[in-house]
């Protein structure tokens, strides 16, 4: 029984530490965040030309708002410009980013997809140690 938990025990660390990481990532997307609010502003700050139109997820309105264009103007004056358009439901969470030739998806879920690869090398740290044997 002892040898059992001694296989068990760094098993449950993994899933606590992988169920930590999973709770703080929901915090990004949560009511109110002001990490989300930022992160989105950056993001659209990075690839905004100006002449672009954001649109909201609809299920983000009532919290991105009026905070995602303060978040912009404080962060990079020169996107005060930009349009924001009607609430979009082409996405779940997040912004788009419409131009007239242009289409960017700002969401949470382009975000992970972006990072796929860096995302699967900490979680495969994660599960498998930094040294990647054990």
């Amino acid at each position: 029984m002892h040898r059992r938990h001694a296989r068990l025990d760094p098993r449950l660390e993994v899933r606590d530490e992988v169920r930590a990481r999973v709770e703080d990532l929901s915090t990004l997307e949560g009511p109110g965040t002001e990490r989300y609010v930022a992160l989105l502003a950056s993001r659209v700050a990075a690839v905004a030309r100006g002449s672009e139109t954001v649109r909201i997820a609809s299920a983000d309105i009532k919290r991105l708002g009026a905070a995602l264009p303060a978040a912009l103007a404080a962060l990079a004056p020169e996107t005060r410009d930009l349009a924001f358009g009607e609430p979009t439901d082409r996405i779940a969470h997040g912004v788009e980013l419409v131009g007239e030739r242009t289409h960017v998806d700002l969401s949470l879920e382009a975000i992970v997809a972006e990072r796929r690869d860096e995302l699967s090398l900490e979680v495969a740290a994660i599960l498998f140690g930094a040294g990647g044997s054990d």
